[in-house]
């Protein structure tokens, strides 16, 4: 994933949501377990959460770990003015253990 800051100030902590649905039309991927999205930018893991909703658009407290169309991957990015930065989205249809502390 690439972010371009074409502004005069430098963008920290910039919200990024990426639908469940965006998420498919980019990469025509389904069956993602949600546990499994890790972020890294230049080797370093950035914090990343999945908020699963119902398909309501509710969210729910009873996740199904699978990414549907209506949930959304979330996370925050720093993009310095005039830069572009790239971060990698990993994930895959299997489980992976908590990142340690």
């Amino acid at each position: 994933l690439s972010f371009k800051n074409n502004s005069s100030v430098d963008l920290i902590c910039q919200p990024v949501v990426i639908s469940g649905e965006e998420f498919f039309k980019k990469t025509d991927i389904q069956g993602i377990n949600t546990t499994s999205f890790r972020l890294l930018e230049k080797g370093k893991e950035i914090p990343i959460q999945v908020d699963e909703r119902d398909n309501t658009g509710l969210f729910t407290r009873k996740p199904n770990y699978t990414l549907d169309k209506d949930d959304e991957i979330v996370f925050e990015v720093d993009v310095p003015k005039g830069k572009e930065v790239s971060y990698l989205l990993y994930f895959s249809k299997e489980p992976k253990p908590q990142p340690a502390a």
